[in-house]
């Protein structure tokens, strides 16, 4: 097959059509064309063309998931999907997440550890809880378990996480209806316990909480 045309695509400066014997054959980015030192009157077999156009593929899928990465930091799952979502193959998607591991870009153990401290900063959770949401990341268990090691160290933090949590919730309570009669108190005793149970801290940590901030009521 003989390259007959090499022809910049309107709409897309950085991108040339290629026509093989006469006729379309595919299209691909001036990287491409670049890197395989294409012009006009090459010859080209089925399998160089096969080569050419896998690279394409590859460099249009890095360039998908360097912009999503761009708006925000994902995970290699994320990133998989996404790929996958617009129909790239599965071993183009496999070298892309490799490159980027390789260089840098993905770090599931880096984004694991940012994402658990972003979650316990704005609205603390339980450790079932933090496992959950790491694990809907696609986050390895090995890392998880190294990330909630390091979220809580001890049984003394998660304490600190559920009393700060439930103080809240207790303030926005108070500021919306009477307090002092022992009928709220037992109704807001249930309601933050029944709150912190939801955010997946243990029932010893819940009761601790309780017994301090409510000691008064």
């Amino acid at each position: 097959m003989i390259i007959t045309k090499i022809e910049p695509q309107r709409k897309r400066s950085q991108r040339k059509s290629i026509f093989l014997d006469g006729e379309f054959a595919f299209g691909i980015h001036d990287e491409v064309l670049l890197k395989f030192g294409l012009r006009h009157g090459d010859s080209l077999t089925p399998e160089r063309v096969a080569e050419i156009t896998a690279y394409e593929e590859f460099r249009s899928a890095r360039e998908k998931a360097l912009r999503l990465l761009n708006r925000r930091p994902r995970t290699e799952k994320e990133i998989r999907t996404k790929l996958l979502a617009v129909d790239y193959g599965e071993e183009t998607v496999q070298k892309v997440v490799e490159q980027l591991c390789d260089t840098g870009l993905l770090d599931d153990s880096l984004y694991a550890v940012m994402y658990a401290r972003d979650i316990m900063a704005r609205r603390p959770v339980g450790k079932p809880v933090l496992k959950q949401k790491l694990r809907l990341k696609g986050i390895p268990e090995n890392t998880i378990l190294a990330v909630i090691r390091e979220v809580f160290p001890d049984d003394e933090q998660a304490f600190a996480f559920a009393r700060a949590l439930a103080a809240k919730r207790l303030e926005r309570q108070e500021k919306i209806r009477s307090i002092g009669r022992e009928a709220d108190a037992l109704k807001r005793r249930k309601q933050i316990a029944d709150f912190l149970a939801r955010r997946g801290f243990g029932w010893d940590t819940v009761r601790r909480v309780l017994d301090d901030i409510l000691q008064k009521e």
